[in-house]
């Protein structure tokens, strides 16, 4: 607890299928889903997700707070 680790992804993509079985969602939930696609492609990494084999040169270390930062930044 409290140690700044998780990937927030694994919250915010189901509510993103949450928006999607609601009425008419699905542009938030794409912003949602695009955003976390960006984030990942843009080599964001929390300390749960990142390689183990020494591939952390293409990879930018974030605590859950950072990587949800960047998510809320391309929403």
């Amino acid at each position: 607890a409290r140690k700044d680790i998780p990937n927030p992804s694994a919250t915010l993509l189901p509510a993103a299928l949450k928006l999607r079985a609601s009425s008419d969602p699905d542009k938030e939930a794409d912003d949602i889903e695009n955003a976390v696609r960006q984030v990942l492609k843009e080599g964001y990494r929390t300390t749960d997700i990142m390689p183990n084999d020494g591939r952390t040169g293409d990879f930018k270390a974030v605590g859950c707070s950072g990587m949800g930062l960047a998510i809320a930044d391309r929403v």
